[in-house]
């Protein structure tokens, strides 16, 4: 199974892929591959917070494996409101665009 398989897959939402006679569900796949790059994410995230964890409210999910890492966020600051955008794959170019219309 091919890389742009399985992101088209993510991108259409698709809950299930198939590969030759069989049918795989793709979210606990997905979860469960999530799990090792989800850590590397929620200590990068405490790193930067250092002693500070108490004044984040909101953190916002982009990037088109965010949801991925969301529980593990979620159990890491479970004070803190998660929003993830209906379209995370292109939510960083969206940003990134609107900073540098903003900025000239």
């Amino acid at each position: 199974m091919s890389v742009d398989r399985i992101e088209e897959a993510i991108r259409t939402n698709r809950t299930r892929i198939h590969v030759g006679a069989h049918e795989i569900e793709l979210a606990e796949v997905l979860k469960q591959a999530a799990k090792h790059p989800a850590r590397n994410v929620v200590n990068a995230v405490q790193q930067s917070l250092r002693s500070q964890p108490e004044d984040v409210n909101m953190v916002l999910i982009v990037g088109g494996a965010g949801g991925l890492y969301r529980p593990a966020l979620e159990e890491a600051l479970p004070n803190v409101q998660f929003e993830t955008f209906a379209e995370p794959v292109m939510a960083n170019a969206v940003g990134f665009y609107r900073y540098g219309v903003a900025t000239q």
